[in-house]
């Protein structure tokens, strides 16, 4: 980008570490970054023809709505920050423009950063970067692929978990868990299986004991239909049971405590 050939700029690196070197060789990969960051940096390379006095003003966004109409989209971003600064550019000479956004607020969504370079008697020029701040549930996933493919037992046959698994390139892997996810819930896929994989860390909260809370008769049973609509306490011959009734389907699972866990008998 150049404004009559007086000044050039790169595109703009954003990294969750404050060095320019580092953000330039290995820029921010957007599908590793989860809530909870404190914050990111930016950097962005320019470079005159002439000594120059610039101002630098950078305006961060929050996509705040998004309206599609057959395959057109409009996007409308709210102003979350805005930071200015002046540099002075030497001939020839490269100067990084860098700052810093605060990050440890944002919820997930998309974002857009915004640099504006004005000097020189000419045009302002203007560089964008975008990323997506996903949700902590989406950083679980990946960081072990194959335990989520294991947990897919609840909507896939399991020789197609199998299948998935038997996948010797992760990356390979990591493709076609997308695409299952994909082909069962389609434009709502990201959404299902964040609120699928949240439904299993509470399944483990719930219901562990020497196994996963996914892996017990009652954290399937939930897994599969959900909270029960009611929960009855049964003694039978100083044994404990759990009733849970699904009046919407008119169900009832019957659990037996058997050394401090839950078998489903009925």
């Amino acid at each position: 980008v150049n404004s009559g050939g007086q000044i050039n700029l790169s595109d703009i690196y954003i990294s969750p570490v404050n060095n320019a070197d580092s953000a330039f060789q290995e820029p921010l990969l957007v599908e590793n970054l989860s809530a909870g960051f404190d914050s990111l940096f930016y950097f962005m390379k320019v470079v005159s023809t002439q000594d120059l006095a610039i101002n630098s003003n950078a305006f961060f966004y929050e996509n705040a709505r998004e309206n599609r109409a057959g395959r057109s989209e409009t996007r409308v971003y709210a102003s979350l920050q805005e930071k200015s600064s002046s540099y002075n550019l030497l001939a020839d000479q490269e100067t990084i423009i860098s700052g810093y956004l605060m990050t440890s607020e944002l919820t997930e969504g998309d974002y857009l950063l915004d640099i504006t370079i004005a000097g020189g008697g000419g045009d302002a020029l203007q560089e964008t970067a975008s990323f997506r701040v996903g949700s902590n549930i989406r950083q679980m996933i990946f960081s072990n692929l194959d335990d989520a493919i294991r947990k897919m037992t609840f909507i896939l046959p399991e020789s197609s978990v199998k299948e998935l698994l038997d996948n010797p390139s992760e990356e390979a892997r990591k493709i076609e868990f997308l695409e299952a996810w994909q082909d069962l819930y389609h434009e709502e896929a990201d959404f299902e299986m964040e609120k699928y994989y949240l439904r299993l860390e509470e399944v483990d909260e719930k219901f562990a004991d020497a196994r996963p809370g996914w892996q017990t008769d009652r954290g399937r049973i939930y897994m599969q239909y959900g909270e029960p609509g009611r929960i009855d306490e049964i003694s039978r011959g100083g044994i404990s049971y759990r009733r849970w009734i699904y009046p919407q389907w008119s169900m009832m699972f019957l659990f037996e405590e058997r050394n401090q866990t839950f078998l489903l008998v009925e």
